[in-house]
């Protein structure tokens, strides 16, 4: 992974880049970019926010993707489902449940 790549078959034209670094800057990163970008097509704004709040309720390592404001957001989306009262405080009520759910 250390040894010099060469771009094309021409040897003459030595660049000061690794197959190590080809790899990892050429190839993966414009993979990521190519999955994040199809990614973004397919998901609208709301999508996402609704994937992320959904996740982050997710119990496994104790809560470990817990998060607050994520949560929240997923609230505002479905106001029409909580009564008023009910979501007051919804950052305390949180704090008393993740503390409850992690014991």
């Amino acid at each position: 992974m250390d040894a010099s790549y060469f771009l094309g078959k021409s040897k003459r034209k030595v660049l000061d880049v690794t197959y190590f670094h080809h790899l990892r800057i050429e190839i993966f990163y414009v993979v990521i970019d190519l999955h994040l970008q199809e990614l973004n097509n397919r998901f609208d704004i709301v999508s996402t926010d609704l994937l992320l709040g959904m996740a982050s309720l997710n119990s496994v390592n104790s809560f470990g993707s817990f998060d607050k404001g994520r949560i929240i957001r997923l609230a505002e989306y479905y106001m029409n489902e909580f009564y008023i009262n009910k979501l007051r405080n919804p950052s305390f009520q949180l704090d008393s449940f993740i503390v409850y759910a992690r014991k």
